[in-house]
């Protein structure tokens, strides 16, 4: 949460070496074959650094990996002020270090966040930094209340909209619409899972004018049913008779 951030504090993550073959997959996938990254015999005998490099997306994407985290009330908004230092060669060993920058206010419920990650190589070489924003949620609503422990933990994926206590814990999508509960209902039942979506009071009274609707129309069908049935029973009633006389 917002207010959990702390500036100035510093994390590091664990170790981890880079391949050839993890990054031969990445320069594949990205359709990167450069020949600084893709040609052994090209980065040897031309090459000013002698051997081949790891892609800087590649470098990049793992640094922000290491330190990745499954915060739901986290938004990536943008990077800043990213620079490759130094090379990353096939076979290096990186770490990542990431420092609290600032934080303030941006929207109503929400606050941003600025964040620097290092990424460091071997022994503590500096091979690349930037510079992460991100919007958090914050514990104070609009409405000037806070979060209980209990609706934070109830919170729909981290859309910062708050469900009702409710006694069923999978009860996260009761501030949905009727036809969006319907969906998600739906394929809860596919999954063998099942969840509560009580109405919300704004919605019972839509929902019982469409009920009152639907019995109307249905009263209405039945009486012309019968209205249409006794006709035709009238109709060959007449017939038999003018058939007798």
């Amino acid at each position: 949460m917002y207010e959990d951030f702390q500036m100035g504090e510093r994390k590091r993550s664990i170790r981890r070496t880079i391949s050839e073959g993890e990054a031969m997959a990445f320069n594949c996938l990205v359709m990167d074959l450069h020949p600084y990254v893709a040609d052994e015999i090209f980065a040897r005998t031309e090459g000013i650094f002698g051997r081949r490099l790891v892609a800087g997306a590649m470098v990049f994407s793992l640094g922000l990996g290491l330190m990745a985290h499954n915060n739901v009330h986290t938004f990536s908004y943008g990077y800043d002020k990213l620079r490759f230092i130094k090379p990353v060669f096939i076979g290096d060993t990186i770490y990542t270090i990431r420092t609290n920058l600032e934080k303030r206010p941006k929207y109503k419920d929400m606050g941003l966040v600025r964040v620097s990650y290092e990424v460091f190589k071997n022994e503590g070489e500096l091979v690349l930094y930037c510079e992460h924003l991100q919007t958090v949620n914050t514990a104070v609503l609009s409405g000037g209340g806070t979060r209980s422990k209990r609706k934070v933990d109830m919170e729909c994926g981290g859309c910062g909209r708050i469900a009702p206590p409710h006694s069923n814990p999978l009860a996260r999508d009761i501030h949905l619409s009727s036809r969006e509960r319907d969906i998600h209902l739906s394929l809860g039942r596919k999954v063998g899972r099942t969840r509560d979506f009580s109405p919300l009071p704004g919605e019972r009274s839509a929902r019982k004018r469409r009920v009152r609707r639907g019995r109307s129309r249905a009263t209405r069908r039945r009486t012309m049913s019968t209205r249409s049935t006794f006709r035709i029973a009238v109709r060959r009633s007449s017939r038999r008779l003018s058939g007798h006389s």
